[in-house]
């Protein structure tokens, strides 16, 4: 980069840095990967029942007479989804918050109020399927750095050995934005609770520079 922020980020900015950092850290796991991927499709297929069920209540499906009474509403409260998803992926939940904090919850009566109107129970169905699809997007969108990461690499082209790192490719280039010394990035990124050796910053920012 040819720019260079010659002053300290601010604690908004370092902490979108470090937020950043984490969730590649995250995706550089090929198990969490695995995980994020099952999440999706479980997201996907609930997705669908709602938006299924959505039909019933307003009378789009042919079945809406026959169906309408086995419609459960409360099965898609915010609360009964997290509950439901949290069991198993818990560590994958954070990459879907924004769509989970869309997610409407009951009713100041304590009743749900997805079924009236009927339309709340399809906006519900549509965050869950957005949610899916935001998955997907970041798997993509991973799994294609890596590969433009391996192609710049010589060593890296055949794509065998060890992947490489995005997380660490993102800390490069806080290095060289916020023009840190690899010392001191490493301390800072270390309090944030991301250990990284002064010495992988230096051979990534000279990788980066070539």
């Amino acid at each position: 980069m040819k720019f260079r922020i010659k002053r300290d980020p601010t604690q908004e900015q370092w902490d979108a840095a470090v937020a950043e950092i984490k969730r590649y850290r995250d995706l550089d796991r090929k198990p969490f990967r695995q995980k994020l991927a099952r999440l999706a499709r479980e997201l996907e297929k609930l997705g669908h029942a709602a938006h299924r069920d959505g039909d019933r209540l307003e009378n789009l499906s042919m079945f809406s007479d026959e169906k309408f009474k086995d419609v459960n509403s409360s099965a898609y409260t915010r609360s009964r989804i997290e509950a439901q998803f949290k069991r198993w992926y818990k560590d994958q939940l954070h990459f879907i918050q924004p769509q989970l904090d869309r997610l409407m919850e009951v009713g100041k009566s304590g009743r749900p109020n997805l079924s009236y109107p009927h339309k709340n129970l399809r906006r519900q169905a549509a965050t869950l399927l957005d949610a899916a699809e935001y998955i997907d997007d970041e798997l993509k969108a991973h799994a294609q750095g890596v590969k433009e990461m391996r192609e710049r690499s010589p060593s890296g082209k055949s794509g065998k050995g060890r992947p490489p790192s995005t997380a660490r490719r993102a800390m490069v280039l806080l290095l060289i934005k916020w023009n840190f010394t690899p010392p001191t990035l490493s301390d800072r990124l270390r309090k944030s609770g991301i250990a990284v050796e002064p010495e992988n910053l230096k051979v990534g920012s000279w990788l980066a520079r070539r």
